[in-house]
């Protein structure tokens, strides 16, 4: 017989993982990739994500393109991924964590492959 402190919707938070931090450390480095190296990485980003989103890219930005629509995908997408990875572990649900983490990195990854290596009739 065992006794539980917690009740049904209260749950002990789940340690992190090496996987789950990995999952976080990847969408972190893509996150501050995209906002102080843009100009690096903007001639591999720019006609993927502009073929996604059919909005234009500009390789230049200023401070207020950061909060526009196709640029701020880039970077907030993965850091609200971090962020719902951490609250969902100290929430104590690790199928939601996974999600949080693995979904910015996965869409991310759609759109850059489908623009790379989908047959040009798809495209």
């Amino acid at each position: 017989m065992t006794i539980s402190y917690y009740g049904d919707e209260a749950r002990a938070p789940i340690p992190v993982s090496g996987a789950m931090t990995f999952l976080m450390l990847v969408n972190a480095v893509i996150a501050m990739t995209v906002l102080f190296a843009w100009t690096a990485v903007s001639l591999y980003i720019v006609e993927p994500i502009a073929w996604a989103t059919w909005m234009p890219v500009r390789r230049g930005t200023t401070f207020e393109d950061l909060f526009q629509y196709p640029f701020v995908m880039l970077w907030f997408m993965p850091a609200l991924g971090i962020a719902g990875t951490w609250l969902a572990l100290k929430r104590g649900r690790r199928g939601i964590a996974l999600s949080c983490a693995v979904l910015p990195i996965a869409f991310l990854g759609l759109i850059f492959g489908w623009y790379h290596f989908a047959p040009a009739a798809y495209l």
